[in-house]
């Protein structure tokens, strides 16, 4: 499919970010490359990409010195320099804003919390991200299962879901019982007065068939035997939300499934890689 002058357009704006993230970019600079005014190109860039033109340039840039810190030993302050930040203050601040850790204690960490970096948007991606939803979904039957896990109540305001897998992760081992490692749950369930506070609870977990002790910190939820559609995921992680959305708007009602209950799960499989190619993520909504 030949992509439209204004999706041209937003591509050659990413791709002169792209080239640009260690040096100051303005939007004019961009708007320039790509035969729009400073004006129509924000917004343009805004309904494509989904982002605004600050937060892709914000999101890249702490990406690529997250990706610096684990693998080069520079120092932090050169990081934070060669990322555009004019200190290692100001670059400390936006890290632990967008990570929830200091960079110091990232590069100690040594692990890439890859479910929060922000992939550069390639063609495909923008076709993703616009184009109608064409998903394959099969019905399938399960019995009831038990997730032992971590739990958040909230809005996902602050990317707590994702950064809740990072924590649960290394703490599995606390787990002390027939732990059914085929990979990682994630339980959303709506709460009672969700449509006006629009906050959901959410586990995130691994399958038990037998527990000798939950641990203090996590919980254990019962998953009731149901039948479910399920419904592929993509492996680009800020494109998940937006996926389920589309599910529950258009595809419910295009395919006559009538979603029950009060919650739905997301499953991820053991081979699942954040942001890559390879094993598929996978939603399971319980339908009538």
């Amino acid at each position: 499919m030949k992509l439209s002058y204004h999706f041209e357009s937003v591509l050659k704006g990413i791709n002169f970010i792209e080239n640009n993230l260690n040096e100051e970019i303005s939007t004019s600079d961009i708007a320039s490359k790509t035969g729009f005014s400073k004006f129509h190109f924000i917004r343009i860039f805004k309904v494509i990409s989904k982002d605004t033109i600050f937060e892709y340039i914000r999101k890249r840039r702490l990406t690529d010195a997250a990706i610096d810190l684990i693998e080069t030993d520079m120092p932090i302050i050169d990081i934070a320099f060669k990322y555009a930040y004019n200190s290692q203050e100001a670059f400390t601040r936006a890290f632990e804003n967008y990570y929830s850790i200091t960079p110091k204690k990232y590069k100690k960490l040594g692990v890439h919390l890859s479910n929060l970096y922000k992939v550069k948007l390639t063609k495909e991606d923008l076709k993703f991200k616009n184009e109608p939803l064409k998903l394959q979904y099969k019905i399938v039957e399960r019995k009831e299962f038990y997730i032992v896990g971590m739990e958040y109540t909230g809005k996902n305001s602050k990317k707590e879901v994702p950064k809740l897998f990072n924590e649960f992760i290394p703490n599995i081992y606390k787990i002390k019982g027939n732990i059914v490692y085929d990979g990682l749950y994630g339980l959303d369930t709506c709460n009672e007065n969700f449509d006006k506070t629009e906050e959901f609870t959410y586990l995130v977990g691994v399958a038990v068939s037998n527990i000798d002790v939950i641990p203090e910190d996590m919980v254990m939820r019962k998953v009731n035997s149901n039948k479910y559609a399920v419904f592929t995921l993509p492996n680009t992680i800020e494109d998940i939300p937006c996926t389920i959305n589309s599910i529950y708007t258009r595809l419910f009602a295009e395919e006559n499934l009538m979603p029950i209950d009060n919650y739905a799960f997301e499953f991820y499989g053991k081979d699942f890689r954040p942001n890559k190619e390879g094993e598929n993520a996978y939603l399971y909504i319980p339908i009538k």
